[in-house]
């Protein structure tokens, strides 16, 4: 009986008289002889030393060793695994190994339960453990692969792989996976041995899998009583694969082909999220835009202009959506832009603030196309789209009134006053573009003017009075 150092009670000693109804019961004179060896002064006791401390004494001294390991058990609670077929020193050994279990409990599991035809187990503990450590995480990922190789037979119908065996065919198992067909003709083919079986599969495993009828032939063209029958076999499927495709340009192509398939999977779903995202937006937008025209009467260029053209040709008024009708006279104009300018025309239609709301009303738009000439780039709208706390900064008769300035202008004045250090209203910055049209001098004075500061660091002057003194400097 070989039996190793094992852990009794940590600190046993110190903490003896409290932990009384929890010490290990062997009776009377063997109850002894474990506090004798704990009284000797040893915080782990060896479970052979309690053996030979016994042995002079007590008939059969195993059972307490038995008893030993039953009282270490029952301290811990496992309820994952059926350990009822192990003996108490095996459980032990299992529960002191429970960490390194858990992290592969479905190989646990399989190896453990495995059974023979005759319901006997087919691992014993040693087996068990020395399986689990060689392959377990391979186990734990492809349990349908092992119980395929532990239920393989040979040709006389028996146990085909042992343990060291089964293992080294799990360190395959990624390549068993892979190459199905190359696996099948593993379990299949019983003259393989092991060694055979693993060279099979690294050696042929994905020319197989490309071509499988090469297996066929490679089977035809091998007597089964032949000598080394696995590696001929193994030889003649090669051979068979080269005849085909030149090695080397067959695995550079599959590299590239893999390659390929990867970026263009890559790119397509790339592409295909922008345009999921593209599409989302879109209709997000679209159904925004949609709310305001229906709030404000809104219709698209294409519409309008056909309204125009209709009422011209048909010599009919022009009707807007609210109802209103346009004088003759305008409309005729508008027709005239629109037949001229419609770019332009179109920009001032489409024109809309950054909440989406429409620039103009129908109204509006026929007001500026009917002096089309007078407006300046109605597609710059920049800082004319501004909206703040929900509401466009600018009003459309502000708009109106600044798409009358030079777009370089009007860029100028509304980048430097509609943010720091002197942030101005829309009204303020309206007023300020306009007197901007009067000489070059009044910029001149405004900006020195609008720029002064107090004492306390204040604006000196208003906007306004800003505008008032330098109109005054240059009517002097």
């Amino acid at each position: 009986m070989n039996i190793g150092k094992i852990s009794f009670y940590n600190n046993y000693g110190m903490n003896y008289k409290r932990n009384m109804d929890n010490r290990t019961v062997f009776g009377s004179r063997k109850e002894k002889l474990v506090t004798d060896g704990i009284k000797l002064g040893a915080s782990a006791l060896s479970a052979s030393a309690l053996f030979l401390m016994a042995k002079n004494d007590v008939k059969n001294p195993e059972k307490i060793i038995d008893e030993y390991y039953a009282n270490e058990n029952s301290r811990v609670i496992n309820a994952k695994f059926n350990l009822n077929r192990f003996s108490e020193q095996e459980k032990y050994e299992i529960n002191h190994r429970i960490d390194d279990i858990n992290l592969y409990p479905k190989a646990f599991r399989a190896i453990i339960n495995a059974k023979n035809e005759d319901n006997t187990y087919k691992f014993d503990f040693q087996d068990s453990m020395t399986l689990f450590d060689d392959a377990g995480e391979e186990i734990d990922k492809y349990p349908e692969i092992f119980k395929q190789i532990i239920n393989a037979k040979d040709k006389d119908g028996e146990t085909r792989f042992n343990r060291d065996e089964c293992a080294a065919l799990m360190g395959q198992a990624d390549l068993l996976k892979a190459y199905p067909k190359a696996f099948e003709a593993v379990l299949s083919i019983t003259e393989l041995n092991a060694e055979d079986c693993r060279n099979f599969i690294t050696d042929t495993g994905a020319a197989i899998q490309e071509f499988p009828f090469i297996l066929d032939e490679a089977l035809q063209s091998v007597p089964k009583d032949s000598d080394s029958y696995g590696k001929q076999l193994i030889h003649t499927l090669k051979r068979l694969f080269l005849e085909r495709t030149d090695k080397q340009q067959w695995e550079l192509k599959k590299q590239r082909e893999i390659a390929e398939i990867a970026a263009r999977s890559a790119q397509e779903e790339k592409a295909q999220a922008k345009a999921n995202a593209r599409t989302k937006k879109a209709e997000a937008k679209q159904a925004v835009m949609e709310e305001w025209n229906k709030k404000t009467g809104w219709i698209d260029a294409k519409s309008f202009f056909e309204k125009v053209d209709n009422s011209v040709s048909e010599c009919k008024p022009l009707i807007l959506e609210s109802g209103e009708i346009m004088p003759d006279k305008m409309k005729y104009k508008i027709d005239h832009y629109i037949l001229l300018k419609s770019k332009k025309a179109k920009a001032v239609i489409n024109a809309r603030y950054e909440n989406l709301q429409p620039m103009f009303s129908e109204k509006e738009c026929c007001e500026i196309i009917n002096e089309l000439d007078l407006y300046k780039e109605p597609s710059e709208l920049k800082y004319l789209k501004t909206v703040r706390d929900g509401k466009p900064f600018f009003n459309s008769e502000q708009c109106k009134e600044l798409l009358q300035i030079e777009p370089f202008t009007r860029k100028f004045i509304m980048e430097k006053f509609m943010n720091p250090p002197r942030e101005c209203s829309a009204d303020e910055i309206v007023e300020i573009a306009k007197n901007t049209l009067l000489t070059g001098d009044f910029w001149l004075s405004f900006r020195d003017l609008v720029e002064l500061k107090d004492e306390n660091g204040n604006y000196k002057y208003t906007v306004q009075e800003c505008i008032e003194k330098s109109k005054q400097e240059i009517n002097q």
